[in-house]
């Protein structure tokens, strides 16, 4: 059905070549190209739109999918930020600038914190995605691409003084399947 299309969207693929998001992390394209930053966050850009759209209507997904979006942006985008650019490692080939990449990872995550915000079960996570685009995104940064919504948005969360403090954000993360490691402390990125 349509809706078991939709649903495969969401979940992770498996295999040393398969396309998609994988368990660990990476987004794979191309055969066994690293691509978080470029198709991966084209892919990962159309989720929210379209977990708003099915949870607007009489369908709805398997329990648990919706979850699988903050795993993913915690996995596969979250690591990959530093000052609010998209590190390079995982650009690919597409033209497209670091920072503009990485605007496009935080246009989704303001997109699936819109659609979860205020189900009592995603505050959390909510909360978390927030308290780390405000360590990413100054009220000064540039924030190009983003609907005057989304612009509105991302500038009450860079100056909300009530977010937990996500500057001592520490992370070693192995994309085994891309045959990557990041590494962040309050000193390295």
């Amino acid at each position: 059905t349509a809706l078991a299309a939709l649903e495969n969207e969401f979940t992770y693929v498996s295999g040393e070549a398969a396309q998609g998001f994988h368990s660990d992390g990476t987004y794979l394209y191309h055969t066994r190209h690293f691509l978080n930053g470029t198709y991966g966050a084209e892919h990962f850009e159309l989720l929210p739109e379209i977990a708003s759209f099915v949870r607007e209507s009489q369908y709805a997904f398997a329990p648990g999918l919706v979850s699988n979006l903050f795993e993913i942006y915690r996995n596969s985008f979250e690591p990959l930020i530093s000052d609010g650019e998209m590190i390079a490692m995982a650009n690919g080939r597409v033209p497209y600038d670091d920072a503009s990449k990485a605007v496009r990872v935080m246009k989704s995550a303001l997109n699936l914190i819109n659609v979860l915000d205020g189900i009592d079960e995603y505050t959390d996570e909510c909360n978390k995605i927030k308290a780390k685009l405000k360590k990413y995104y100054s009220a000064s940064s540039d924030y190009q691409g983003l609907s005057i919504d989304l612009f509105k948005q991302a500038y009450a969360i860079a100056n909300d003084t009530s977010l937990p403090d996500a500057n001592d954000y520490r992370i070693t993360k192995i994309y085994t399947d891309g045959d990557k490691a990041v590494h962040h402390s309050k000193s390295f990125m």
